[in-house]
């Protein structure tokens, strides 16, 4: 891999980053809140921030985490080197 490229675990933890900043900003959210709103546990999350998986994440709660905080599943997908 060239040094040029990212991970898809890189690209996908800038994507929650991103989102997480969102939440805490728009809505007030702590990652406890977020955790409870999406249906992805904290320590889950806490995963996907540093990029600490092997297999893709579940797509359900990828598509549940998106459908909370009213994200395109389709950005998340990309993030992840998926096809929409």
């Amino acid at each position: 891999m060239r040094s040029a490229e990212v991970s898809p675990q890189m690209a996908f933890a800038r994507f929650v980053r991103r989102a997480i900043d969102d939440a805490r900003d728009e809505r007030g959210w702590t990652v406890t809140e977020l955790a409870a709103h999406t249906g992805v546990g904290r320590s889950t999350v806490f995963r996907w921030l540093a990029g600490d998986w092997q297999d893709y994440p579940e797509l359900a709660k990828v598509r549940g985490f998106c459908a909370a905080l009213d994200l395109p599943v389709a950005a998340a997908f990309r993030a992840l080197g998926l096809p929409d």
